[in-house]
């Protein structure tokens, strides 16, 4: 093999690892991830992460996580609250849906029959809420057709014995599409 061969194998390499890297780092076309959305955290805390976590016995890229500072959400409390805008108020929403996939961490030692409620808001209305169990990982598609704005609420609706709170929510997927 030839010194020209060996180059010519390097940059494939190093050009095939770029598109790969670009490709993670870029949602696909005609999506958006809620992270990267103009959002307000009303109490608690909404915030983006890559780490792969535990979820339903199966690894997930954890995407994004709603809690409060020491990553609890406590019952009788203020639930875990953040309003994202999708579209500015001179232009018209273009997003159709909001896919959702969700759950605790299997380590988390408040996941242990603890029941968490998932509320979405549209514009400020109530639209729907999902309850979550440790050990389950929900999908979620909400049809944001004509909506501007898109709150998350978190509330702990039961405790285990052992915690005063619920385990934050680990988000694996918050695309939006168009």
């Amino acid at each position: 093999m030839n010194v020209r061969q060996i180059v010519a194998g390097i940059a494939l390499a190093a050009m095939v690892n770029a598109a790969d890297t670009a490709q993670a780092q870029n949602p696909v076309s005609g999506t958006a991830s809620l992270t990267k959305m103009p959002c307000q955290n009303v109490q608690g805390r909404y915030s983006a992460m890559n780490q792969d976590i535990s979820v339903g016995l199966e690894i997930v890229r954890a995407v994004a996580v709603l809690g409060h500072g020491s990553g609890a959400i406590y019952k009788n409390r203020t639930p875990a609250r953040v309003v994202c805008r999708l579209a500015p108020a001179d232009q018209s929403p273009r997003f159709r849906t909001l896919r959702l996939a969700f759950g605790f961490r299997d380590n988390d030692n408040m996941a242990s029959s603890s029941t968490i409620r998932l509320t979405i808001y549209k514009d400020g209305n109530l639209f729907e809420y999902r309850d979550i169990t440790g050990g389950n990982k929900l999908l979620w598609n909400v049809d944001v057709s004509g909506t501007r704005s898109l709150a998350l609420q978190a509330s702990c609706l039961r405790n285990n014995s052992y915690w005063p709170g619920c385990p934050a929510i680990y988000f694996s997927e918050e695309t939006l599409e168009l």
